[in-house]
């Protein structure tokens, strides 16, 4: 291989080159801290719209992945603080070559039931009230115990734990049902306690095979006719 391939080789040349490289990743990464499709795609479309608005090319590798990665840091603190008053974000695994965890990786050392109930809300996307019914116990409780196993997870994604969140549980509840039935949730404003929980459920709805992969329409319409970041937009008139 000859001296000049090799520096070629650790350059890109031109924006639609780091979109086939790293499209699918930043919308992954994306959607395992947003949990749904719409707001993964406005996170992905502000990243690249405004990689590309300082793009001129060529650039060397790690200079673009640098900048990738400040971006999206920065998608994911606005997505956190314009949709529900979260301040001061801090996260691990946001760096681009972060391997996306499997369910297997997020509820090990889970106890049984954890794991169960964590399969029939998010899997099996069945009501709290079917779950309920199952293990014997009220709906409260049984939300209360899935609150518990997200808590568990968010530490294994190294999350602070968790002190009480009785009085979000509903607003919490809410929220996990919109990313079971594959919506944007409502905003609210949260407290930062309750945070890692919400991070927990995305990252479990991610998990699901297929979820944290972006439809043909959207990579076309990026690589077409790239969008802006809309969720402001969306959050004023919510």
């Amino acid at each position: 291989m000859s001296r000049l391939a090799i520096v070629h080789g650790l350059t890109y040349t031109d924006i639609a080159q780091v979109r086939r490289r790293w499209l699918i990743p930043s919308y992954a990464i994306s959607y395992r801290w947003t949990g749904n499709r719409a707001d993964a795609e406005d996170l992905t479309a502000w990243i690249f719209h405004n990689l590309g608005g300082g793009f001129s090319g060529p650039e060397p590798l790690h200079v673009v992945e640098a900048q990738l990665g400040q971006l999206t840091s920065e998608a994911i603190h606005r997505h956190w603080s314009d949709r529900y008053g979260i301040a001061g974000v801090s996260h691990t695994g946001t760096a681009l070559a972060d391997p996306r965890p499997t369910l297997e990786d997020l509820t090990a050392g889970l106890t049984a039931e954890m794991h169960l109930m964590l399969v029939r809300r998010f899997v099996r996307r069945q009501p709290v009230a079917t779950i309920a019914n199952r293990f014997g116990v009220s709906v409260p409780e049984a939300d209360r115990r899935i609150f518990d196993a997200l808590a568990r997870v968010a530490e294994r994604i190294v999350l602070p734990r968790l002190s009480t969140i009785a009085p979000e549980l509903g607003q919490v509840s809410a929220f996990v049902n919109d990313l079971v039935a594959a919506s944007r949730p409502v905003r609210f404003e949260a407290r930062t306690g309750v945070w890692p929980m919400m991070v927990a459920a995305c990252h479990v709805q991610a998990a699901i095979a297929g979820n944290d992969l972006p439809t043909q329409r959207f990579v076309q319409s990026l690589e077409t006719s790239p969008r802006r970041f809309v969720t402001a937009l969306r959050i004023s008139s919510a």
